[in-house]
């Protein structure tokens, strides 16, 4: 008898032709009838374990299943017993009553033999060769083939042929995450038709990608009948693939605080950062001046990359500057470089600015003044208000001459410059001029504005002295009959006034 394996796909019996070494027994085809049926029950009442062999059902062996082809109806189950079988397998059986055999295996002698197995249409063939002279033995002499088609030349008595699970496998030298995928029966030295599990598996195909560190794998030969699954699990190690590749930023100012590095990758994330000023991913520019080289790592092992470049660090610039007090129009140019709090050698610009001189003629209000320094990303600019004051107008219309006994005049009424200014001189009382008492040429002065901004204008207040218009009438009564009175006779006071009056 011979046993083999279906490989993936059902196969169907009649699509099977073999070529036996023993050319004088040509291959007959295979049968199954009564007689295949009736040596099919006498090899299960062999059986002691929990198997059993089976006919193909439909003339189809199943994708990975075991099969035993027997190549004579003549075989006597009873000398070849099945005893310990423990799963399902199949049996199929030449066609014919051979007694000489297929093999060409009697008479040991120095030659090779090859039995060759065609599948559909000449397809999925597959041979194997051995030596008779190396059979262990004579009844029970066995060879088992790997799926490379070594022989092993072996003799476990008479009995039949048992498939003996192997589910050995070698897991590959580290990989690293990045390589194709693979199919884990290349790895396979023991027997194939069973199943992977694991992390990264699929079917039989082992996917790294995405993968790292120590993966374990599985493969599992479960016997079609009661006979527990055999596995082995292997370890596969996958290695991170490192893309160490980042992008240089622009210049970083140094007093421009920490950076993540981390925001320049734009390779493998979750790497090593190494260098002047770099703490774990930050890179502190503080105190340096000039390029500097930085390492990225990412990766482990041989799929590790490493990536220097270097990261530009310009020193600060401080542009901070105090304005001046508010000045006035009519000021002197202001040395702008006196205010300066910073770093010096810088630009100013504003109105009323040239070169570092600050020119307030003309201007009113809050002039904003910039000062620009350093260059790039490190340049500053500082922007504050110098406020100009306009120079205060005093000018105010002298009142028409007064007098003596006037009513009080208020002089901002009078006013034609700059209001809200102080009034000062005899008679002032705020801006109220009394001229009760005073006669004559009287000097008053209007102030207005603060420092060199204020401004004062006096001019004179005529005042004359109020006309007498006192009389005197020294008797009380007169009769109706006197004679007219001339009253100007009366005047004590200033003559050349007019009297009204009955009369």
């Amino acid at each position: 008898m011979t046993q083999i394996l279906v490989g993936p796909t059902d196969l169907q019996v009649s699509d099977i032709d073999i070529d036996w070494p023993n050319i004088s027994n040509p291959f007959l085809g295979f049968c199954q009838n009564a007689t295949t049926a009736s040596l099919t029950a006498d090899i299960n009442a062999t059986i002691t374990g929990c198997g059993e062999v089976i006919e193909p059902i439909g003339g189809v062996l199943p994708s990975n299943a075991t099969v035993v082809i027997i190549t004579s109806s003549l075989y006597d189950p009873t000398l070849n017993p099945f005893t310990n079988l423990n799963e399902t397998i199949y049996v199929i059986y030449q066609c014919g009553a051979e007694t000489n055999g297929n093999f060409a295996n009697s008479g040991a002698n120095p030659r090779t033999l090859t039995i060759t197995y065609n599948g559909p249409s000449g397809s999925c063939n597959d041979a194997v060769t051995y030596l008779p002279n190396s059979l262990l033995g004579g009844d029970g002499s066995t060879i088992s083939f790997d799926f490379a088609n070594n022989p092993t030349y072996e003799n476990n008595g008479c009995q039949g042929l048992l498939e003996i699970l192997d589910p050995s496998w070698t897991p590959p030298s580290a990989i690293c995450d990045n390589e194709p995928a693979f199919d884990l029966f290349d790895l396979l030295t023991g027997t194939p038709g069973g199943t992977w599990s694991g992390t990264g598996v699929t079917g039989s195909t082992f996917n790294a990608n995405g993968l790292s560190g120590n993966i374990q794998v599985t493969y599992t030969l479960t016997p079609a009948g009661c006979a527990s699954p055999v596995i082995e699990t292997n370890t596969i190690t996958v290695n991170t693939t490192g893309n160490a590749s980042w992008t240089i930023p622009s210049p970083i100012c140094a007093g421009a605080g920490l950076f993540d590095l981390n925001t320049l990758i734009t390779g493998t994330t979750g790497g090593t950062w190494s260098g002047t000023g770099v703490t774990g991913s930050n890179f502190d520019p503080a105190g340096l001046d000039g390029d500097y080289a930085i390492t990225y790592s990412a990766g482990t092992g041989t799929c590790g990359e490493t990536f220097t470049q270097n990261i530009t660090v310009v020193a600060s610039s401080n542009a901070s500057w105090t304005p001046q007090t508010p000045v006035c129009e009519g000021d002197l140019d202001i040395d702008l470089a006196t205010l300066l709090l910073g770093t010096a050698g810088g630009t100013w610009s504003g109105a009323g600015v040239t070169g570092t001189a600050f020119d307030p003629s003309g201007l009113s209000g809050n002039i904003a003044i910039t000062y620009t320094v350093g260059t790039g990303a490190c340049q500053q600019v500082s922007t504050q208000n110098i406020n100009v004051l306009s120079v205060a107008d005093a000018s105010w219309n002298v009142p028409p001459p007064v007098c003596t006994g006037s009513a009080i005049i208020d002089l901002s009424l009078f006013v034609t410059g700059t209001p809200g200014g102080v009034w000062s001189g005899t008679g002032m009382t705020g801006a109220n001029f009394n001229p009760a008492g005073i006669s004559g040429s009287i000097a008053v002065t209007y102030s207005v504005g603060a420092g060199n901004c204020a401004t004062t204008s006096t001019q004179n207040i005529t005042e004359n002295a109020g006309p007498d218009p006192s009389w005197n009438f020294a008797s009380p009564n007169i009769c109706e009959t006197a004679s007219p009175i001339d009253l100007m006779t009366l005047v004590t006071g200033l003559t050349g006034g007019t009297f009204t009056g009955t009369g």
